[in-house]
């Protein structure tokens, strides 16, 4: 990873997950770690994310998005308030007895190009082809677990910890267009000028 220690990327390998990271033209660096409340400010899976809306936008000239697959997606623009970022995701209301589950299913960075809402996108997604094969293993699983008939208990037991442990690639895709007032990218709709604190 350009730019970055050894150590930090070793931590973000190892936190299984994307983070954002912006420059600016005084040449400062904010990475997302420091900006999340908790006394380690290294990146490391806390659970917890960052405060988008509080970071400042003066004087931002590039946004990163660092992968834990060493991979590297950045955009850069002349002036501030033009970047965005944000990750896609819900709560997994199938999960018994836990309320739900949290998941990603994107981290978007984001370049607003033109001011009818153009913007040019990075992110870190999960490969489709491995997004179908969990879905295939998930719905076997749940028509075993509904259609329970008595000595499939071992079946029903194997194919629940092959599902638990399944685990679903991601990789950073090309550089895409899209526009904040009607995201096509995952189906987001219009993005929030006032969180993104966007000026067109």
């Amino acid at each position: 990873m350009n730019g970055i220690d050894a150590a930090t990327a070793f931590m973000i390998t190892h936190s299984g997950h994307s983070w954002w990271q912006a420059r600016y033209a005084d040449g400062k660096v904010l990475s997302e770690w420091q900006t999340i409340q908790t006394k380690l400010l290294l990146p490391v899976s806390s659970g917890r994310t960052s405060r988008w809306e509080e970071v400042p936008k003066k004087g931002m000239v590039g946004l990163r998005i660092l992968c834990p697959n060493g991979m590297v997606g950045e955009l850069e623009a002349p002036e501030g308030y033009k970047f965005f970022q944000l990750k896609v995701g819900g709560v997994d209301i199938s999960t018994s007895g836990k309320g739900g589950r949290r998941y990603m299913s994107g981290h978007l960075i984001g370049l607003v190009m033109e001011v009818n809402g153009r913007c040019l996108c990075r992110a870190w997604e999960p490969v489709p082809q491995s997004v179908q094969e969990y879905d295939v293993l998930q719905k076997k699983y749940g028509e075993l677990s509904l259609g329970y008939r008595p000595g499939r208990e071992r079946e029903i037991a194997m194919l629940r910890k092959v599902v638990q442990n399944y685990q679903i690639m991601w990789h950073l895709t090309d550089a895409f267009e899209d526009n904040i007032f009607d995201m096509k990218y995952q189906h987001i709709g219009r993005i929030s000028l006032d969180v993104q604190q966007l000026k067109i």
